[in-house]
């Protein structure tokens, strides 16, 4: 994502900071800042955000500073579409090649998950242990690509929530294709019934993140465009 001449660890950083800063949307950041919270010059600064502007992360508007990227609903839905695709593909590949002690990871991450959900107190951890699940899907898949792509995604998911959600836990804590019977399916080693399974659940999210931010609630999960794999 980012030009050769900038740092890893500190495009990272950058990156980690702009997300950190909730007040973004109302109060942007500039180069300088940036630059002076770092100890560098502009240059290295400004070569990191052109790479979070193609990503999707921030844009920069003249003479008012950084902002986070203002991405709509329907930027969202069209991504969970993509991240459907994708990590019902990986789910098939995963069931390929799980070992046991995988499977016994995905078991405590999808149970502390519930119970975070369960609690509805801490939703910052909640969305870490989700995304810590999906992104071991994603590794025991084998695929490389799948990961980077998928990075991508998770970021994208935590810049919209910074932008538009004012209260998170409104979606139930309970789904029908809940992380316990992904793993299940997973367990089975059918890569058909894996796939089918982890494309609901996405699906099912997409849903859950409109009546979130629209107070909707839609059934686009019978959708020609949109309904999992059978």
């Amino acid at each position: 994502m980012y030009p050769q001449n900038v740092p890893d660890n500190l495009a990272k950083k950058i990156q980690k900071a702009l997300l950190s800063a909730n007040a973004l949307r109302d109060r942007p950041m500039t180069e300088q800042q940036l630059a002076d919270r770092f100890g560098v010059s502009r240059s290295p600064i400004r070569d990191a955000l052109k790479g979070l502007e193609k990503g999707g992360i921030i844009e920069r508007r003249k003479k008012k500073g950084i902002y986070l990227k203002a991405h709509s609903v329907t930027d969202m839905l069209a991504l969970y579409d993509v991240r459907s695709a994708l990590e019902g593909f990986a789910a098939r590949l995963a069931a390929e090649g799980a070992r046991p002690k995988d499977l016994a990871q995905l078991r405590l991450l999808a149970r502390k998950c519930q119970e975070l959900l369960r609690e509805r107190k801490d939703f910052e951890k909640s969305q870490e242990v989700d995304t810590a699940f999906h992104k071991r899907i994603i590794q025991l898949s084998g695929n490389p690509w799948l990961a980077s792509i998928m990075e991508n995604f998770h970021i994208l998911r935590r810049v919209f929530r910074l932008n538009h959600m004012d209260h998170p836990f409104s979606r139930p804590s309970s789904s029908p294709y809940s992380h316990e019977k992904l793993v299940e399916a997973l367990e089975r080693g059918n890569g058909d019934e894996c796939e089918r399974l982890f494309r609901a659940h996405v699906q099912w999210a997409k849903q859950g993140l409109i009546k979130e931010s629209l107070g909707v609630r839609l059934n686009l999960l019978n959708s020609s465009a949109t309904s999992p794999v059978k």
